[in-house]
């Protein structure tokens, strides 16, 4: 909670919160324009953040991550505290869901703790109406002493508004009442700190919840004889109160309070129809109803993406667009180069146009747009929420609860940032097991796109190998990780956003963005490892590694040498090693029990250095080296014993 500033900001700040799901990105699009909204990555994360500027004025808008629960260590709390400490906030733009106003209010109360001026946005109330809901916004603004507007912002639909709140100045709001140690508490803490803090009440609260980066930052600023009493004054409190979890105590406050307020605005249209999504919400979580609906989700991810993704616009782009208009022009273009060093490097076998470039635009690119997409589409209708209930009690067996459906998903899609989302489960041990098994086998989506446009050749045996080796490679683990740590399970709190149609813009809009992020950071490693080949391949490193990997690629997994080059670029970038297996397998060099073979040995033998990196600064070095010091062994020992039994039986892929 450092308040040093690397970036500094305009004079005023606007900061949008919210609960996830509640249609903050599109409203801040809306007041910003969407060519005036830009992402930074907030300093030392792996978080985004939208900035923009409230069109026409110099007032900075900054978009923080949705955020359900208060007083925690998940990370999107502590970097919004942090934006606070940072920025002259001016005020705060809340946007709640018209549809569950007491939940909404209840973190609403968190907020208005800041004490800066506050405006509450009743957000999707078009969608309220049609299940009856009737706010009484008047009644509402004088109970809570703040301004309250209404909008439905996916139709700009009462956004003027708000553009204006940078000509006035907003109320700041009745601050909640507490039990009376807690306001007696609230009250010697301002004596201590002698007003000198800004954001004074919930820093107060935030020290009382145990928050030590709240605490370091009261000495930081009033000095260490006024931190010291701040902590004789905190533990006296907490031991008055006689509560084990703080956050618990302040958080039943507001929904108690919330409740209160919601009876008193909420009235319920006596002719109600329940919307199809608000059914669809409760049969998706429902185990009858729930499994069918989810292996139609599944089958349909198999065909946007499997199919149209990794098939149809694979082919469109890395055999059509490619392989018979860019790089046959491209090599005629180096020809003229008097250089065969050059001609090579850039169009040959390991060529970093020919294949570098081909590998990322023609197969990673496609694959990871329609991914990102039908994530997308998980997401934001509130289904993946489901999925988390659902899966509830299998998971219970993995060590894990429901959430830990959320990072291994994802790990479909990237395990370094899936790594990162273990942090929204609630123990070490969960987060360790999803850890482990993220690393040790589950499919990221460049790999699993390619594995998809490899299988799409072979019989459905293949499918069924591939994916109930992995499937039953996961429980296993998790089943034995499960007995191995010794720690008592977590309790399972999740908040679940309503179900509704996604956008289509901001589908797209997403999955865009998601995509051009991911290659604007891998494009330069696949030319580097493009780069690297060919200069081993010069050096004779590859040959060299040939022979050394002989005995065990070819005597006992029963691979071809050409395994050497997808394991040495596997290690700097999955997605590189992958695609350079798709290009042997198109020109036929591999059988396809050996690409069946490939593609389990880069799911569980080779994880990317990124993905390390990340695996070693969130959970530790020496649980790094084990899961790699086991991994490897097994994974080669499983390459031998398919190949064996596939051999064996003459099965035909």
């Amino acid at each position: 909670m450092s308040p040093k500033n690397e970036n500094p900001s305009p004079k005023d700040v606007y900061i949008v919160v919210g609960r996830s799901n509640t249609g903050k990105t599109t409203l801040t699009r809306r007041l910003a324009g969407f060519k005036g909204i830009t992402e930074e990555k907030f300093q030392e994360t792996h978080v985004f953040l939208e900035h923009g500027k409230f069109e026409g004025t110099d007032a900075s808008l900054i978009n923080t991550p949705g955020n359900n629960f208060t007083f925690t260590d998940n990370e999107d709390e502590l970097i919004i505290r942090k934006l606070f400490l940072q920025n002259n906030v001016k005020g705060i733009l809340f946007v709640a869901d018209a549809k569950s106003l007491a939940k909404s209010l209840a973190l609403f109360f968190y907020y208005q703790e800041f004490g800066v001026p506050i405006l509450l946005n009743l957000n999707m109330t078009d969608e309220a109406s049609i299940r009856g809901l009737v706010i009484d916004t008047y009644r509402l603004a004088k109970l809570l002493g703040v301004t309250v507007n209404s909008t439905v912002a996916i139709e700009s639909s009462g956004i003027s508004p708000i553009k204006n709140i940078t000509k006035s100045e907003l109320p700041i709001g009745k601050p909640i009442r507490y039990t009376e140690s807690i306001e007696t508490y609230l009250n010697e803490f301002e004596k201590l700190t002698l007003s000198r803090l800004k954001y004074r009440r919930l820093l107060a609260l935030a020290a009382l919840t145990g928050d030590s980066a709240a605490s370091e930052y009261i000495v930081q600023e009033c000095g260490e004889t006024v931190g010291q009493s701040v902590h004789q004054l905190v533990a006296k409190t907490r031991q008055i109160l006689g509560a084990k979890n703080i956050p618990n105590l302040l958080t039943n406050i507001y929904h108690s309070e919330a409740e209160q307020i919601a009876r008193q605005v909420v009235t319920l249209s006596t002719d109600i129809k329940i919307p199809f999504m608000d059914r669809l919400g409760v049969y998706s979580t429902r185990l009858a109803t729930g499994i069918p609906i989810a292996l139609l989700v599944f089958t349909g991810l198999y065909f946007f993406v499997g199919r149209f993704g990794a098939q149809f616009l694979v082919d469109l782009l890395e055999k059509k667009l490619f392989g018979q208009i860019i790089n046959p022009y491209m090599t005629v273009v180096f020809s003229h180069i008097p250089s065969p060093f050059v001609q090579e490097m850039f169009m040959g076998k390991y060529g970093i146009l020919s294949t570098g470039i081909t590998l990322a635009f023609g197969i990673v690119f496609p694959v990871l747009l329609t991914f990102y997409f039908a994530l997308g589409v998980l997401e934001s209708s509130g289904y993946l929420a489901r999925l988390t209930i659902l899966f509830e009690r299998f998971f219970k067996k993995l060590g894990m609860t429901g959430k830990g459906i959320i990072p291994l998903l994802l790990g479909f899609s990237c395990i370094t940032m899936a790594i990162i989302t273990t942090r929204i489960l609630d123990g070490r041990k969960e987060k360790i097991i999803a850890s482990v098994l993220l690393v040790l086998g589950i499919p990221c989506a460049p790999l699993l796109g390619v594995a998809l446009v490899l299988l799409s050749k072979m019989t459905g045996l293949a499918y069924v190998l591939f994916f109930g080796i992995i499937f039953l490679q996961v429980c296993l683990a998790g089943l034995a990780l499960n007995q191995l740590i010794k720690s008592p399970a977590s309790v399972f709190l999740f908040e679940v956003p309503s179900m509704r149609l996604p956008h289509l813009r901001s589908l797209i809009s997403g999955a865009t963005r998601r995509t051009y992020g991911f290659l604007v950071e891998a494009v330069p490693i696949f030319i580097l490892s493009m780069f690297s080949i060919f200069i081993i391949d010069k050096l004779g490193g590859i040959v060299l590694l040939g022979r050394i990997l002989k005995p065990l690629l070819v005597g006992f997994i029963g691979l071809p040498v050409e395994s050497v080059t997808v394991f040495l670029m596997s290690m700097i970038r999955r997605e590189s090693g992958i695609a350079m297996l798709s290009q042997y397998a198109d020109l036929q060099l591999f059988t396809h029990v050996q690409i069946l073979i490939n593609l389990i040995l880069l799911s569980f033998c080779v994880p990317c250095i990124n993905a390390m990196i990340t695996l070693i600064k969130e959970r530790g070095l020496k649980l790094a080296l084990c899961v790699l010091a086991f991994t490897i062994p097994y994974a080669v020992l499983l390459g031998g014993f398919l190949n064996w039994v596939l051999t064996k039986l003459n099965v035909t892929l």
